[in-house]
């Protein structure tokens, strides 16, 4: 997918690196989130995670995601700059080196705390 299309999804797309540091985010992630890319890039995506979620990514679906590649429906709360938090559902792949370990990973978020609204329009 070009980086214009990506940009452009109406849903919540990130990307990160094997270390979990932000290497890309689409608008609407921007948008819903509240900050601009630049102030993103290069953060480690829990740092935009409430503790509760933090804590679940670390003890159970990171170790999951980068033994089996993927992850599904993962339900977390993310913290907006506004310090609002939205309930969303990760689902992600990775991208893998040569050696099967895991190079970066794609992640689509869909916002929950919008959607009621949205299931109507």
């Amino acid at each position: 997918m070009g980086k214009t299309t990506y940009r452009d999804v109406p849903v919540m797309m990130h990307a990160i690196d094997n270390e979990g540091v932000l290497i890309d985010v689409n608008d609407e992630w921007c948008r819903v989130m509240g900050y601009r890319r630049d102030e993103v890039l290069g953060r480690k995506s829990l740092d935009f995670l409430t503790e509760e979620s933090r804590n679940l990514a670390i003890k159970s679906v990171l170790p999951f995601f980068f033994e089996k590649g993927y992850c599904k429906n993962v339900p977390y709360q993310f913290v907006t700059k506004s310090g609002a938090i939205i309930e969303v559902e990760l689902s992600a792949d990775s991208v893998r080196n040569e050696d099967g370990t895991v190079r970066e990973s794609r992640a689509v978020l869909v916002n929950r705390s919008e959607r009621e609204a949205d299931d109507y329009s």
